[in-house]
């Protein structure tokens, strides 16, 4: 008898529990696809490519355009192409030595379609190159300025090496070194942080709806800063799609191949010298822990002097490079900042 009433009694907890499931992620859907199609409508386009559909959104073109010089921004883990759009706006502004300025979302975050394949530096760098390609944006004596942020410098890099001569030139925005990676055990631990939460835990979060919740609590995922220095127009729709299916799964795919990511980009280092500009821009990092890129603890204790010392070894991949240092800004707020659109904005000038 008693048996049977605990079968019963479970039997109703599995349903509830059920039910409450179904509702959360009924309310998460309806809560993604509400912001999806009213509060920021898709913009951009869409390329059938390696059997997935990437999104980009190309800044459009002025009136009697005749610049052969395009410009291809790409993010750091975890960023979605609207990071970019303060920054992309401005570039092109009033600027008739630029052609088009491409901010796009790789496979899992955006409107791009989750991709299963392996998240490391050379798939993205693939994927990236067939939408320069399909573009025809180094076709014809057209060229391209490639613009990196963190670890999307690892991609701009290893892009820069196969493109060869339709590369123009190449910013460096708060580059992640490969050897820093590779090399410095706490700089790495502290890097491998942001992917320590279990990993079937966060899928299943992500899956129910719930990931929004999990994020407040726990440290080690925090966006905040992502959204937060977005473009206003932007703001809300980038808090909402850090939390729909599939982006806490790229993202801690992407952070799971850093190390892989880094080697492939060392091994191809003696490819990578040429003649092709490099800007390499710095920020202020004493800010870093405000919004918790633990990482970059080793840069304000003992080891200060170790990410300028990677710094400076990123210049010796051209004789044309400099260092520009950015001050009053983090990793993040700097993309909107008018200091980096200006810096891009000259060497698009240049090379015009």
């Amino acid at each position: 008898m008693n048996i049977a009433k605990y079968i019963r009694y479970g039997g109703s907890v599995v349903l509830a529990n059920a039910g409450f499931i179904a509702f959360t992620t009924l309310s998460h859907y309806k809560k993604v696809n509400y912001d999806d199609k009213i509060n920021y409508p898709q913009q951009g386009e869409i390329l059938r490519t390696f059997n997935h559909e990437l999104h980009f959104v190309s800044s459009p073109r002025t009136p009697n355009q005749t610049s052969k010089t395009s410009v291809v921004l790409i993010g750091d883990y975890g960023e979605p192409s609207e990071v970019f759009e303060t920054l992309q706006d401005a570039i092109i502004k009033d600027n008739p030595n630029v052609n088009r300025v491409i901010r796009y979302d790789r496979f899992g975050y955006g409107y791009s379609e989750f991709s299963s394949a392996p998240r490391h530096a050379s798939n993205m760098t693939s994927e990236v190159g067939s939408l320069i390609e399909e573009q025809k944006l180094v076709e014809d004596g057209n060229k391209v300025v490639l613009v990196g942020h963190g670890s999307g410098c690892l991609i701009a890099r290893l892009l820069r090496d196969r493109l060869k001569d339709g590369v123009a030139s190449t910013v460096l925005v708060s580059p992640n070194h490969e050897k820093m990676i590779l090399n410095e055990e706490k700089w790495y631990q502290g890097y491998a942080e942001q992917s320590s939460s279990p990993y079937l835990l966060l899928s299943l979060m992500n899956f129910l709806g719930f990931i929004e919740i999990v994020s407040k609590i726990k440290p080690n995922i925090n966006d905040a800063p992502i959204y937060a220095t977005a473009s206003p127009k932007s703001e809300a729709w980038i808090r909402t799609q850090l939390y729909k299916d599939y982006y806490y799964e790229t993202y801690l795919k992407e952070l799971s191949q850093s190390k892989l990511s880094a080697k492939q980009v060392d091994e191809s280092r003696a490819t990578q010298n040429s003649i092709t500009p490099i800007v390499v821009v710095n920020v202020n990092h004493d800010k870093e822990h405000k919004i918790r890129r633990n990482y970059f603890d080793v840069l304000r204790k003992d080891d200060k002097d170790l990410y300028k010392h990677y710094l400076e070894d990123l210049k010796t991949l051209s004789p044309d490079s400099k260092l520009e240092t950015l001050h009053n800004y983090d990793h993040y707020s700097v993309l909107s900042s008018p200091e980096l659109a200006n810096i891009v904005r000259d060497v698009v000038n240049k090379k015009a």
